[in-house]
């Protein structure tokens, strides 16, 4: 479904409220069913719908796979805590060691 272009389709009702996304291409039709929480997800606007973010930038695409490259804006806060590589000795490092090796 990627590249889709056009809205889509708003089921109703309380049993399966969502989203149904429909694209022709080469005289084929192809149809997906989201639910609304899932159709809203940066995953799905990115991979599936082809979307742009100012915050994602596709950097290689292939018909399988996608990556994209994160774009964290200029004033967003740091915390050292989360960029260490690493970690001290103790449960948290074994949690992390490959058994065997």
């Amino acid at each position: 479904m990627s590249g889709y272009e056009g809205k889509p389709i708003e089921s109703g009702g309380n049993f399966a409220p969502g989203l149904i996304y429909l694209k022709k291409e080469d005289g084929i039709w192809a149809g997906a069913f989201l639910p609304k929480l899932l159709a809203e997800s940066t995953i799905v606007r990115l991979f599936l719908l082809g979307e742009g973010s100012r915050y994602f930038k596709l950097v290689y695409e292939n018909p399988a796979v996608k990556i994209w490259e994160v774009k964290y804006p200029d004033d967003i806060p740091t915390k050292e805590r989360y960029l260490n590589l690493k970690f001290p000795e103790g449960e948290l490092y074994k949690s992390w060691k490959l058994k065997g090796l």
